[in-house]
């Protein structure tokens, strides 16, 4: 069986296992708390539901009211205290007793022997009142200061004790602190969702296993890449012109999402209090993905700002920190440089050098083939992950707003991609595709077009026929700052979220979604999520409100798989119009993949 066959296998299961996770949960429980059926639980409506019943007070008040006279004396509460700790009930509390499921044994041997005061092997009742017994709560439950409590000053410090713990169980479960539990947070903890994170590890494994060999692949290949192209003049052709190709095929995507966005207009007709709850429901996580440093300072950058600012980027300070906090425009930088020096120095001596990295790039590639073969379960596990939180009902309500997303990809490829690969390349876009379709499962499955790097780099080269040289430039490049769909994304998510919001947007601040989403995306780091804090960036620039962000949210990571597509059929499409630019020759093969058999 082909690795994305296994691929799209383990992503089904994950789809159908979260499904089920995310549908199975105590309905009796949550019908209980939800008393006016509004799909989220108050303050109030928690307290209610979770309330101590009056004969269970009742029960307890008469457990402890030994003489049945309807009065719990001083004596009789202090009797009920100390026969908690008395659980043979013979009069006396041994050390057996202190130590009954506890885990600290030391700190109740020690206790133990301070309480028996004369040591004689227990602690009698009074050394136990006299060493623990809460004088302070039985004055405030004794109101009228006549040493017993009535049932009724009973009742109300029950209740009131109650509430208090409930209180706090209640805003132990509101993971956004709005004040109301939503089905979501409700499935969290009594639905079968909770069961999710025990195969998150898998997933994550698996990332962080790819990514483990991002940096690597990208510094070895791109350093081979610029010592096998030799002249310089070469590579700053190449490099000029895959840069002019990624900003034109940018900016054509904001185009055609501006476009669709007002087609569709995806964000008409949600009902305000639908907008409410996915607000409240998503707020805290989409802050979380938007408030950063990183965020905060492209806010208020000006354009040429953040021109300079990239411009600027490219050069690390230490290429050594780069490489460890995974900088990729520092890593690509440095490794051009190293690349192109070692095409000035002698031959004696660049050769054994170049010799090594061959080498070395062999032995990631080895790894990077090792690593995909746990792609089939980490991509089970994270599919299990996003469906068991999100469930239908959000991606029922955002159909439209999806659908919009959707087929501004799908005419962007079509059109911009299509178009480049039927005319210029002469080829059959749908046979590219084919040939190619390893590193678009991968792109797809992981929303990571680092992750998807590796694969990429195998396909360009061995199924349509990319010199190492163009491949190992390119790519990662593109991988990097080629973002095709994250900008047909956020043109249509900013007249979206302003639609929502009933906030119109006049040509000029449309022409401005084009211009903010372009330079927006060039830089963005291949990984999940990188498109919420670019998004953010747009949002600031229209005025429209970026607590919007919240309501697609829920949505990301689906999209964000679906527009990382995007962007990694752009950069191996360039790969193959780069190479025939430089004369090579684009062959097309569809029985070549990374893992056989």
């Amino acid at each position: 069986m082909q690795l994305y066959t296994k691929i799209l296998i383990g992503m089904v299961l994950g789809i159908l296992v979260g499904a089920l996770y995310n549908g199975i949960y105590d309905k009796d429980t949550w019908a209980k708390w939800d008393s006016n059926q509004d799909n989220q639980v108050s303050l109030a409506e928690y307290l209610t539901a979770n309330e101590l019943p009056g004969e269970k007070i009742r029960a307890d008040f008469d457990k402890i009211d030994q003489e049945n006279d309807g009065k719990i004396t001083l004596r009789e509460y202090q009797l009920d205290f100390f026969n908690k700790s008395d659980l043979n009930q013979d009069g006396k509390v041994v050390l057996e007793e202190y130590l009954d499921g506890v885990k600290d044994s030391a700190y109740w041997k020690a206790l133990f022997e301070q309480d028996d005061a004369n040591g004689n092997g227990y602690v009698s009742m009074s050394e136990l009142v006299e060493a623990h017994f809460d004088h302070e709560r039985w004055a405030d439950m004794d109101k009228n200061d006549n040493g017993e409590l009535s049932f009724g000053e009973f009742l109300a410090e029950s209740k009131e004790e109650n509430a208090a713990e409930t209180g706090a169980a209640f805003a132990s479960l509101d993971n956004n602190n709005d004040g109301n539990l939503s089905l979501t947070e409700f499935k969290a903890v009594y639905g079968w969702q909770r069961f999710a994170k025990y195969t998150d590890p898998i997933g994550d494994i698996f990332i962080r296993l790819v990514k483990m060999l991002v940096v690597p692949l990208v510094l070895v290949s791109l350093i081979l890449g610029a010592a096998s192209l030799g002249d310089i003049r070469k590579v700053g052709k190449i490099g000029l012109k895959a840069f002019g190709f990624f900003m034109a095929t940018t900016a054509i995507a904001a185009l055609i999402g501006i476009g669709v966005g007002n087609i569709i207009r995806p964000g008409d007709g949600l009902p305000p209090e639908k907008r409410d709850d996915l607000v409240a429901q998503y707020e805290a996580s989409a802050s979380a993905k938007t408030q950063t440093d990183d965020a905060a300072k492209m806010k208020k950058q000006d354009t040429f700002d953040k021109i300079s600012a990239l411009v600027v980027r490219l050069v690390p300070t230490n290429p050594f920190k780069a490489l460890s906090e995974g900088d990729m425009l520092g890593v690509i930088f440095f490794s051009l440089f190293l690349g192109l020096t070692i095409t000035m120095i002698p031959d004696e001596k660049a050769l054994p050098i170049i010799k090594a990295f061959d080498g070395l790039n062999d032995a990631v590639i080895k790894m990077v083939t090792l690593a995909m073969e746990t792609a089939p379960y980490g991509v089970f596990a994270l599919m299990i992950n996003v469906v068991a939180a999100l469930g239908m009902d959000v991606l029922l309500i955002l159909t439209k707003y999806a659908i919009a997303v959707l087929i501004g990809l799908l005419l962007h490829v079509s059109l911009t991609h299509g178009s480049l690969i039927l005319f210029y390349l002469r080829k059959n876009p749908i046979l590219f595709v084919r040939a190619v379709k390893e590193s678009i499962v991968m792109a797809f499955s992981t929303s990571s077009s680092s992750a998807a790097l590796p694969i990429s780099l195998n396909v360009s080269q061995t199924n349509l026929g990319v010199s190492r040289q163009v491949s190992t430039f390119i790519l990662p490049l593109g991988a990097t700052i080629n973002m095709d769909g994250t900008a047909v994304y956020q043109a249509i998510a900013a007249l979206f979220i302003a639609q929502v919001y009933d906030i119109p947007l006049d040509f000029t601040q449309q022409m401005t979604i084009i211009l903010t989403a372009t330079l927006a995306s060039v830089g963005a780091a291949g990984v999940p999520g990188a498109g919420m804090i670019t998004l953010a960036l747009v949002l600031s620039t229209l005025g429209v409100p970026e607590a919007g962000i919240a309501l697609i949210f829920g949505l990301d990571r689906i999209l964000d798989m679906c527009r990382t597509t995007v962007n990694v059929i752009g950069d191996l499409t360039l790969s193959a119009i780069m190479a025939k630019s430089e004369g090579e020759e684009i062959n097309i093969r569809l029985d070549k993949d990374l893992i056989p058999g």
